[in-house]
């Protein structure tokens, strides 16, 4: 009998391991250039993160960019995941890059906090209906570099982790 406790114990400690090793609980769980995903609502205070293979299909993923303690992202267009620790931040975040794959649909969030959350990055339907304080925008073009969109699309550029640009438009 205690055999199979110690057995059963044993499992449960080996399943808890497995699950959370991909949590990602402060900047050191991740290198730049790994990709997370975001799920919890920031709104609710209960956002978190976890290790993912940027390839992808099924998880919408964001390239961590740039680890920081104390400062800021190189520009607003990055997004930031950052920690707290009783109720203050810690002043470690990560700087993030959205994931987005050419021909497909995102609902991004607009207007910066405290209403955007990175839990509202996600690939939708082209025709989808837009969530409060979202938009649903098609990836017309994605480049290794600055791009260069046309007069009715939107340009974003990131430099890090490596440069990346997007031409988005209108579904």
């Amino acid at each position: 009998m205690i055999g199979i406790v110690v057995v059963l114990l044993a499992l449960i400690v080996a399943l808890i391991a497995f699950v959370a090793r991909d949590a990602v609980t402060d900047s050191d769980d991740v290198a730049v250039g790994d990709c997370v995903t975001i799920s919890g609502s920031q709104a609710e205070d209960n956002i978190s993160a976890a290790k993912a293979d940027c390839g992808s299909d099924t998880d919408f993923t964001f390239y961590v960019a740039q680890k920081i303690s104390g400062g800021s992202c190189p520009n607003d267009d990055y997004s930031r995941l950052y920690w707290l620790r009783d109720g203050e931040e810690t002043g470690e975040q990560l700087c993030l890059v959205p994931n987005l794959t050419q021909g497909e649909c995102y609902q991004i969030p607009v207007g910066g906090l405290p209403t955007a959350s990175l839990s509202d990055y996600q690939q939708v339907e082209c025709g989808a209906i837009r969530s409060a304080g979202t938009e649903v925008l098609r990836v017309d073009s994605r480049t290794q570099g600055q791009p260069t969109c046309s007069s009715a699309q939107l340009g974003v550029f990131f430099a890090l982790p490596n440069p990346i640009g997007y031409c988005l438009g209108e579904p």
